[in-house]
């Protein structure tokens, strides 16, 4: 199973996994005692750190093909509109609209899947407006 250590108002930091082998990515032991004096090496805790995002910027309608990322959308050419990938990858993104331009930054779902509240787009329409969206695998994106 896995634990995350996500909190309200903070980034992500690390997941701890219990149990089974290492992840499949690079992960490091734990070597904290807990109370009981049973270091958590002992019972198959793992700490990974978190994946690195990977920063683009968009600049025409796409639709994002990346598991986690960071966007800078700039919509001085005309509006743009950005699908995120379906839900279901449980991806986490961060958009910030970078012009001054009039012109929408418009963040779209993908197939039947809704932000929370049932929407199918968010706008960023001014620059410096930023969400960070992040998908549930349920069908649903809850907006930040």
């Amino acid at each position: 199973g896995m634990f995350s250590t996500y909190g309200e108002n903070q980034p992500p930091n690390y997941d701890i996994y219990f149990g089974g082998t290492a992840p499949s990515h690079p992960a490091t032991i734990i070597n904290t005692l807990l109370p009981s004096g049973v270091p958590l090496s002992d019972m198959g805790a793992y700490v990974k750190q978190p994946d690195a995002m990977d920063a683009q910027t968009v600049t025409a309608s796409t639709t994002l093909n990346i598991a986690s990322g960071i966007i800078f959308c700039n919509a001085s050419s005309g509006a743009v509109t950005i699908t995120l990938p379906p839900s279901a990858a449980q991806g986490r993104y961060s958009i910030t609209k970078t012009d001054t331009s009039a012109n929408a930054c418009t963040v779209a779902t993908a197939g039947t899947d809704t932000f929370v509240g049932g929407a199918t787009t968010s706008a960023l329409s001014s620059q410096g407006a930023s969400h960070s969206y992040a998908g549930s695998g349920g069908g649903l994106y809850a907006i930040f």
